[in-house]
């Protein structure tokens, strides 16, 4: 702050020793707020870098991851344009729509030009059917029409060799709701004691009269004679894949005549206490 004293018309200031009379003014350098203007600060030179640091710790080990594998004791099968893909899921199963541009016939026993998935499990050849205490399976429809059912190939007479005595043993949607699949997966069992089975070809005495596979009618599994084996083999079915040699319980997915796009997914299939596990 600058102080003045008025003497005999001289004016005195007294600032820094400068002295001024009369009308004169002296500039006065100092910032008149009584500090002193603050000088300009310039950063010196960057130190060296340090040492670098040690390593951390290794992390932990991620868990394994999980295969999608198709399990041991499993045939598949594909006539025409069938595709099957492993997924977390499960067993994908494809059929292509070929009713633009139909397949030739000759895939088949028969003339039949259609679509046709196998899934079989092939250990249980001349297994007594009478062993069978439960069959399991749970699916899922992805895309398309649900067309999903059982095949067993059962040498009823037990003597090693497919004659007219033996017959395909049938369930499908008809005697058991869960073939109907829904886009969430369902468990579904059949027992041999549910009137759940028919027979390709209609009844056969020779193999426990069982109704047509045509039908909307079934018996229990316990109805074919006692001596009634499964059976691995060519049976030269019209609906099976030509001169093929096929797993005696077949999980199926279309037939020798339809041509449509569907998908569908298995997750799991059961005989007995064997358990077959496609997804994880």
């Amino acid at each position: 702050m600058i102080k003045k004293l008025t003497l005999l018309g001289c004016s005195l200031f007294l600032v820094t020793m400068y002295i001024g009379c009369g009308a004169g003014q002296i500039t006065d350098p100092v910032d008149d707020t009584g500090g002193v203007a603050e000088g300009t600060v310039t950063a010196g030179p960057a130190g060296p870098q340090g040492p670098a640091g040690e390593d951390g710790a290794d992390g932990a080990d991620g868990a394994d991851g999980v295969g999608v594998t198709v399990p041991s004791g499993v045939w598949m099968d594909g006539v025409n344009r069938i595709m099957f893909y492993t997924s977390a899921d499960g067993l994908m199963i494809q059929a292509e729509d070929t009713t633009g541009v139909p397949n030739a016939a000759g895939a088949f026993n028969s003339g039949g030009i259609g679509n046709k998935a196998f899934v079989g499990l092939f250990e249980y050849d001349s297994t007594l059917v009478s062993d069978l205490t439960s069959i399991k399976f749970t699916a899922r429809q992805d895309r398309g029409t649900t067309y999903f059912y059982l095949n067993m190939q059962v040498d009823c007479d037990g003597n090693g060799v497919w004659d007219a005595s033996d017959g395909i043993v049938v369930a499908d949607f008809s005697t058991v709701a869960g073939f109907t699949l829904t886009d969430s997966f369902v468990t579904t069992t059949i027992l041999p004691t549910d009137a759940a089975f028919k027979m390709v070809g209609g009844p056969k005495a020779s193999c426990g009269n069982l109704p047509s596979h045509g039908g909307l009618v079934g018996v229990p599994l316990t109805d074919l004679p006692a001596t009634a084996v499964l059976w691995n083999g060519s049976t030269g079915d019209g609906g099976m894949p030509r001169d093929t040699d096929m797993a005696s319980i077949l999980f199926v997915m279309g037939d020798s005549t339809t041509d449509e796009q569907r998908t569908m997914t298995i997750q799991s299939l059961s005989i007995n206490d064997d358990e077959y596990v496609f997804g994880h």
